[in-house]
């Protein structure tokens, strides 16, 4: 009984919002060796390829 109230209490807890706030995100920088078709800029000069690709899906999957 007191494990199913502690851990319907922790989950209340965990839950509680941040009113709105936007929370800042630390830098990540993340490095690659100019080798195309893996890692290059295209026309516009942002950084294009799978390994760009990879990076940005890893970074979206964690929330940045």
């Amino acid at each position: 009984m007191y494990g199913i109230l502690f851990f319907l209490l922790s989950v209340c807890v965990c839950m509680r919002g941040n009113n709105g706030e936007k929370e800042e995100l630390p830098k990540i920088v993340i490095g690659g060796s100019l080798y195309a078709p893996y890692f290059y800029r295209d026309v516009s000069g942002s950084y294009a390829g799978i390994d760009a690709e990879l990076a940005a899906e890893a970074c979206r999957r964690i929330g940045y």
